[in-house]
């Protein structure tokens, strides 16, 4: 009885032995497992620690002080600010593109104006410079012929030829000078012997005929006169009745040239002799 017991404790034993060396093997390879898994987390965790050092070693760190903002350059500024509607960009370069033209159009218009003025200004002085050449070119402006000095000759008289609408002026009854003339309309000049007055002038004007002349000399009182081809109120030259000398035109008067009214005043004696007829 005691060697069985002693023979099943022992195999129990054994077993029991058996077992607990192969928890303890198993419990020695957990162990080494845990402390190689140990391990490699810690060399993990140092790695990672090692790595993470040597990134905040290279960042620097400011702790009491904001950064310093730092303006952005034009370039970038630009570029990073919205961009204008296509739109709008049109609509602005058409309206500066339209007022360009009109500011254009409006010099050129000025420019043209400008022009104009200078062009009308160059016709009014160019129409009065050839009145005016045209009127010293007229024949009704210059002498009808060679002025004698009638203090060179005697017996002086005159003779208004109303057919001929000439005036002879004479000396013994032979012609000394001939002037062109123009009498009175419907044989309006008197007929008879007349004589030179007193009365005589540089000019005058007669409202109710509208009209005056210059260089004027009486032969019946101050109504019937020799005088220059007519003048308006402003003392200029009527051109279309002067251009009537040599014809019928006056109220009554004897017309003469301009230059042959102002010889006459000045050289013909008063109390001569006129004949008209």
């Amino acid at each position: 009885m005691m060697m069985g017991f002693t023979g099943n404790v022992s195999g129990r034993h054994i077993k029991n032995r058996d077992n607990s060396a192969a928890l303890v093997r198993n419990t020695s390879v957990g162990v080494v497992g845990l402390m190689l898994v140990l391990a490699i987390g810690a060399g993990t965790m140092n790695m990672n620690n090692v790595t993470a050092e040597a990134e905040d070693a290279s960042i620097p760190m400011v702790v009491d002080k904001p950064a310093k903002a730092v303006p952005l350059p034009a370039s970038v500024a630009k570029t990073n600010a919205p961009a204008p509607n296509a739109k709008i960009i049109a609509e602005r370069e058409a309206q500066a593109k339209a007022a360009e033209e009109a500011k254009k159009q409006a010099e050129a218009a000025k420019l043209q104006e400008e022009q104009a003025r200078q062009q009308a200004e160059q016709a009014k002085l160019q129409a009065k410079l050839q009145a005016e050449q045209a009127a010293n070119n007229a024949a009704w402006m210059n002498p009808t012929g060679s002025q004698p000095n009638l203090a060179d000759y005697p017996n002086l008289s005159v003779h208004v030829s109303l057919a001929e609408q000439q005036v002879h002026v004479m000396s013994n009854g032979q012609d000394i000078y001939v002037m062109k003339a123009s009498t009175g309309v419907d044989d309006a000049t008197p007929h008879g012997r007349y004589y030179i007055n007193g009365l005589r002038g540089d000019s005058f004007y007669n409202p109710n005929e509208q009209m005056g002349a210059r260089d004027w000399v009486g032969f019946i009182g101050g109504t019937y006169l020799f005088h220059s081809v007519p003048t308006d109120a402003n003392g200029n030259w009527i051109v279309s009745e002067a251009e009537k000398l040599g014809q019928p035109a006056s109220h009554g008067c004897v017309r003469l040239t301009v230059a042959d009214a102002a010889w006459f005043r000045q050289q013909i004696p008063t109390g001569t002799p006129i004949d008209i007829g």
